[in-house]
This record gives structure tokens, sequence and C-alpha cells, in this order.
């Protein structure tokens, strides 16, 4: 409620924080104020085309042209048309004003007769510059010459991020002068849809050379998107349903495990909460390495037993039993990390029961605490 009437705010909608009412609200006018220290660029997953052929200087392709068009409106060429505009509209000639000039002398006329002596007259001056970008247009030639607005959704989007990509470059060539500019915050929902994962690793490496001019905010469910994710500069947030009105909030700064991080077993784990046996598989086999190194000791009992057993044998919950010369040995004790590890490596032992993608989860988060110990 604001102002006493009922409102809806959207994420569209820039809100201020009431401390006396204790809501959000929008007040008349914010929008503008705030637009004076930073601008936002949105590309939704359901993008309304005509967003993404604007032209205006507050859009990605304005900015663009602008960026393209350079010192034309102060060259010989702009020069020439300015001067055959003003002959065209305002001149002595058969211009447009000399047309209208019967329009005017009946007008004058009413006017002396009803109120006084008044003279007026149509005047054609030239648009301001902006005003030839607004009035712009993007057409695409994909077989078929159309505008754009007229495009698939999937067209329509990978224009929109090679707006972007183009827009990083320009940004590039021009290092100190943006830096200098108002900051521009890039909003991208779901980049990935439509992009094959080659086009979305390059699309990535636009949006990190993008990020050391401007600040990038991306929703995604695409782990080719996290490929590259680095702890110290990237920030990774995870987005969780918990009720229909609660979402929680998470900040996830472990994709960095291993040397190699991050690997898809952490990001489909941490990220998504899909736990892998790839991922178990990389980090007991790192675990194991220590273990070689410092011990130099490779057998897999001794390292169960000695080291994720932690001299603590009750933690050896599963029972295992090998497959040797065809028969099947007695089970012996084993922690369910080596169980699962077992179980993957060795199929041909199939008098074990297989593990649940809950002992599978469980596993996985033993060895990462012994992992960060």
């Amino acid at each position: 409620t604001q102002s006493k009437k009922p409102k809806d705010l959207t994420i569209k909608n820039i809100t201020i924080w009431n401390p006396e009412m204790k809501q959000f609200e929008n007040p008349s006018g914010i929008d503008t104020v705030i637009s004076t220290l930073f601008e936002t660029q949105f590309v939704w997953a359901d993008t309304d085309p005509s967003d993404i052929s604007d032209f205006s200087t507050t859009k990605i392709c304005g900015q663009l042209l602008k960026e393209a068009a350079g010192g034309f409106f102060e060259g010989e060429q702009w020069k020439r048309f300015v001067n055959i505009h003003g002959e065209t509209f305002n001149g002595d000639g058969d211009s447009l004003c000399k047309r209208t000039k019967s329009i005017e002398n009946e007008i004058e006329t009413i006017l002396h007769e009803q109120y006084g002596k008044a003279n007026i007259r149509f005047n054609f001056p030239i648009p301001d510059t902006s005003t030839f970008f607004k009035a712009g247009d993007i057409t695409v030639n994909d077989g078929v010459e159309t505008p754009l607005d007229d495009k698939g959704t999937g067209l329509q989007r990978a224009i929109a991020l090679a707006m972007i990509q183009v827009y990083a470059n320009a940004l590039a060539k021009h290092e100190s002068d943006a830096k200098k500019s108002k900051p521009i915050f890039f909003f991208i929902d779901e980049p990935e849809i439509c992009l094959h994962p080659k086009a979305q690793k390059q699309l990535l490496k636009a949006l990190i050379k993008l990020s050391d001019f401007r600040q990038i905010f991306i929703c995604t469910h695409s782990p080719y998107l996290l490929r590259d994710f680095k702890a110290k500069i990237h920030g990774l947030f995870i987005f969780k349903r918990i009720t229909t009105d609660n979402v929680g909030i998470t900040r996830s700064p472990e994709l960095n495990l291993f040397a190699w991080s991050p690997s898809w077993g952490e990001i489909n784990y941490h990220a998504y909460g899909l736990p892998t046996i790839e991922f178990h598989d990389e980090l007991y086999g790192t675990l194991q390495t220590k273990y070689i190194s410092d011990t130099a000791d490779n057998r897999i009992d001794n390292f169960d037993k000695n080291f994720l057993a932690n001299k603590d044998v009750s933690k050896q919950t599963k029972l295992w039993s090998r497959l040797k010369h065809g028969q099947q040995e007695p089970a012996s004790p084993v922690t369910l990390s080596t169980y699962i590890r077992n179980k993957v490596h060795h199929p041909e032992s199939m008098g074990n029961s297989e593990f649940t993608g809950q002992e599978l989860a469980d596993s996985i988060d033993f060895l990462i605490s012994h992992l960060k110990n």
C-alpha cells in the first residue's frame, strides 16, 4: 500500500525501504534519481524483441551505434545534410515552408478577426541526432529478410547477446573512457538458452572481458557458464525455493577444492545439489594421493583404515566382499567412501549391493570434510 492505494511492485520497479511503513515502495520519480547514478541493461529469458532493436542511447544497440558514429555528426557529410535539410524544409525555393504558407495566412486572418494581430510560422528544424537512432530498426536476412521483431526468440536472443559481446570489445578499445563513464550493470537471465555449449563458452569469454569494466549478474542453470568460475573475482549465489513465498540464498565459495577447479563434479554438486560418482572419484583420488605422498603406502585397505576411518573403526560401517579368481571372498568392514569407490571401480564384484543417492551425497560430504582438514 502506497499513498493509501494498493500498488504492484515487480522486479522491474526500483524499490526503496520505508522504515516507518516497514515495506518496500516505489516513490514517484525515484527511477530518474537513481538512473543519474548508474544504468541497467536487462536481457530476460523472454526479452521483448523491441528492447533488442531499441536504438535509444540508454540501450546496448544505441550505445553501440553511438560508439560507431564517433565524430560523424561533426563531419563534412553531416554538414552537407544540414544544408540540404534547411533548403528542403525552410528554403526560398519549393520548400515545405513555402507549401504551408497558405495555411499560415488563413490562420493569421482568423486570429486577426477574433483575437488580434499575430504572425505565425511553421518551422521544421533538423531533428536532434538521437532521433535518427531512435527511428532506426534492425532487419535480419536468415534466408528471408524481415524485421527482427518477426524472427524467432532464439535468433532475437542470439543477436542481443552478440551485441553485448561487441559492446565488450568496444569498451576494451577505450578502457580509460570506460572507467570514467557512468556505471552500467548488466542483468542476463539464462544466457545459455538456444546456445550450443561452444557458443556458451565464447559468450562467457566476452562477459568476463566485459566484467573488467562493468558489473554483470547472470542467472543460469548451465554448468558450462560456471566452468571458468574463479572464487577470487567471481561470486556464486545459490537460490533454492524453500516454500512458495520463501527463497533461500547461500553463497558458495567451494568451487576451488582442486588444482584444476572448478570441475564438473564440483559445479554439479555445489551449484545444483547433484552428487555424481565423478566428483566422488575426484575427492577420493585427491585424498588417496595425499596419503600415499605422506606414507608411501598405496594399499586401499590401509588408506581406508588409517586415513578415512581416522583410527575410529566405527566409521567403517559397510561390508565389502572382493571377487578374487572368480570367487567371492568374505566381506571386510570399510568406510562408506571406500565402499562406493570399490563399487564403481570393480563392477565385477556382483555380491555387493548398490549404494543409494543419499549415501553418495553423505560420502561426498565426508570426503570434503577430510579435504578441508
